[in-house]
């Protein structure tokens, strides 16, 4: 389970409850909107990926009912690992990877999605999914950070080979952010090797 705690005075803490998913791929985020403060869970559940609301209260969080943000079916169609930031203007964004198959190379690919409206409307709905970059032979994590207004980053790694590489969403689209300069990073090469390295 993931078990969660509170504390009046940030020494002192006691268990507020627990959320049933037998998972380490989860990921948590917390936000004030419209004055309401609120915590955010991402769980990989099975081949899925699905979100859970709690309203914060002094002594815990009341939990929506679970939304099912990846729909996967099998092992030959998953999503793990999820990652999830607020955009600037409220939005919230989670990303996942993706596995189309068990059996043929270049089966791992982003996948991003978008709350359609703010997260605090009373019921959490989210725009089609949608795929970053290209299939690769392995994809290991996955990190969004915001940027200004609507933008974001999203940041997937490998761990064999170790390489890093970047994706901006500019308020309508994705691109690679490997455009060379300071702001670059380590690229994919087509066999998973290094293409370059910019400091």
């Amino acid at each position: 389970a993931i078990v969660y705690s509170y504390s009046a005075d940030g020494s002192a803490w006691a268990s507020a409850g627990a959320l049933p998913y037998n998972t380490s791929s989860f990921t948590v985020t917390q936000k004030v909107l419209n004055g309401r403060s609120f915590v955010f869970v991402a769980v990989q559940n099975g081949y899925d990926v699905i979100l859970l609301r709690g309203a914060l209260t002094a002594s815990g969080a009341l939990f929506d009912a679970p939304v099912t943000v990846f729909d996967g079916t099998g092992e030959q169609d998953n999503y793990s690992k999820p990652t999830m930031a607020f955009d600037e203007e409220g939005h919230l964004w989670l990303a996942a990877i993706y596995q189309s198959s068990t059996t043929i190379f270049e089966s791992y690919q982003a996948v991003t999605r978008r709350s359609a409206g703010f997260a605090d409307a009373s019921t959490l709905s989210f725009n089609g999914q949608e795929f970053v970059g290209r299939s690769t032979d392995t994809l290991s994590s996955a990190l969004l950070t915001p940027r200004q207004g609507s933008s974001m980053y999203l940041l997937l790694s490998n761990d064999s080979p170790a390489n890093i590489v970047g994706y901006l969403y500019n308020g309508t689209a994705w691109s690679e952010a490997n455009t060379g300069g300071d702001s670059s990073w380590f690229r994919f090469g087509a066999n998973g090797g290094l293409n370059y390295l910019v400091n």
